[in-house]
This record gives C-alpha cells, structure tokens and sequence, in this order.
C-alpha cells in the first residue's frame, strides 16, 4: 500500500508538474497573443490620428478664416471710418490679428477643459485621478501644444482676411459700394 501511496503520489507530481507547464506555456502565448493584438490596435488608432488631427486642423482653419473674412465684410463702415481717420494699415492687421490670438486662446483653454470634462466623465469608474493624468507628461504636453497653437491657428488662419481689411481704400467703402 505505501508502494502505491508513494506511486501515486509521484504520479500526482509529475502530472501537475506538467500541468502547470503546460498552462505556463498557454498564459505565455495569450500574454504575447495580447500583445500583439494591442500593438495593432494601437497602429491603427496612430494612424487614424495621422489622418484626423490634419484633417481637423485644417478644416479649423479654414472655418476660423471664413469667419474672419465674414467679421471683416461686416465691419467694412467701420474699417473705413478707422482708414479715413488716420489708421494705418498695420494697425488695422494689429486688430484683427490680436482679436484672433485673443479669440484662438480663449478657443484652447476652453478647449482644454472641456476634453478634461469629457475625460472625467467618460473615465469616472478609473481608480487614477484626473489631476494624475493631467500631469503626467504626454497629456500635460498635449494640452500646452493645445493651448500654445490655437492662438498660432486662430492667426494664421485671420492673416489674409485681416489683409483684405487693412488694404479697403476708406474712399471707396465710405461711398458705399
């Protein structure tokens, strides 16, 4: 009987042994299986990125310069009595120009805090604060990126209509055609 015990018993270890083995090599290849699954699902959500972010950019700027140039159409009255009394035309670029920084940062800070609201509400059930995620350093270099190049946008993009504002001949517009 203490033959069989020990038969068994030997028996029992060789088998768990080669159990455990064998779930070792299976949680291996899940873990790398895992791996690879995130890596692609990454690369796809880079590039997807690669395509959107440009994409929304320059559909931003282009709806930042409509507006700008239809700001400018509105206020041609205005721009011409500005002409008319001695403004040059670099001080009219001054002025639309700031009002488009100013308009640009006020656009990326809101901007900001509205993403972090979204982030905290869609990211509630996460055990890490939100104060944690900010600071770390990709999300943190984000949102200054964000806040620093709205303005840089809002600009560029006012550029040319502010152009078109500052070259109105005052006569002309004062005419009324």
């Amino acid at each position: 009987q203490a033959l069989a015990r020990a038969e068994a018993r030997g028996y029992a270890k060789k088998s768990a042994e080669e159990a455990l083995v064998r779930e070792k090599t299976a949680g291996e290849e899940l873990l790398a299986q895992e791996a690879n699954n995130r890596a692609e699902i990454e690369q796809r959500h880079e590039g997807l990125a690669a395509v959107l972010v440009p994409l929304v950019i320059g559909t931003s700027a282009l709806l930042i310069a409509l507006l700008s140039y239809v700001n400018v159409r509105q206020r041609r009255e205005e721009i011409g009595i500005l002409r008319a009394i001695g403004l040059k035309a670099q001080q009219i670029m001054v002025v639309f120009l700031s009002k488009a920084v100013v308009m640009g940062l006020l656009g990326g800070i809101v901007g900001c805090l509205l993403g972090l609201a979204v982030l905290q509400s869609v990211a509630g059930d996460i055990t890490v604060p939100i104060s944690e995620i900010i600071q770390s350093s990709p999300v943190s270099s984000s949102l200054l990126m964000a806040v620093i190049l709205a303005p840089f946008l809002s600009s560029l993009a006012s550029w040319l209509p502010g152009l078109l504002a500052a070259r109105q001949d005052p006569a002309i517009v004062l005419q009324g055609e």
